[in-house]
């Protein structure tokens, strides 16, 4: 699932800002999706997590202020 994301992320990521209806499945589903795997437990998981949010907020940081914001708090959390 998340690997298949992040490839889809990387060949065509340049495209989804052109798709007012993809921008608001990410900021709704995919950031929530992404916070709530940030705290899983297996390594794979985590680091796939980090690959398709940074090529989410990558491509589309204009849109997603607010989702990146909240990412980056809870990635601090996860840390410390």
């Amino acid at each position: 699932g998340l690997h298949l994301l992040g490839i889809a992320l990387e060949t065509g990521s340049e495209f989804i800002p052109k798709f007012p209806s993809l921008i608001a499945v990410i900021k709704t589903v995919l950031s929530r999706n992404l916070l709530w795997l940030l705290s899983a437990d297996r390594l794979s998981i985590f680091a796939a997590t980090l690959q398709v949010s940074f090529l989410t907020y990558e491509s589309c940081r204009s849109q997603l202020k607010f989702q990146l914001e909240k990412y980056m708090l809870k990635l601090m959390d996860v840390v410390t």
